[in-house]
């Protein structure tokens, strides 16, 4: 996806409560996670993107999604609830 090429690498840490392992992120918070999650529900994803990090493994690395994508994300997820309100609107 684009918007996990545009993540920056979380080494650099301010919060130490932040996952240092892939396992000890929360599975609402993971890459495989968001995008399920976007599939068959759009504005959930929208909701925890907007809430915090979401994370990824990129060659034995952790890493998260930037803030640019995880705003991508949210407008997509938001694009996505209007298509949908506009077709069931239609059906009228």
């Amino acid at each position: 996806m684009h918007f996990a090429r545009e993540a920056r690498e979380s080494e650099a840490r301010a919060d130490p409560g932040e996952p240092t392992r892939y396992a000890d992120v929360p599975w609402y918070r993971r890459n495989s996670t968001a995008i399920l999650v976007w599939i068959f529900l759009g504005p959930l994803v929208a909701i925890i993107a907007a809430t915090g990090p979401i994370y990824y493994q990129r060659r034995g690395r952790l890493m998260k999604y930037s803030s640019q994508g995880r705003f991508f994300l949210v407008v997509l997820s938001l694009v996505w609830m209007v298509g949908v309100i506009v077709n069931v609107a239609s059906l009228r």
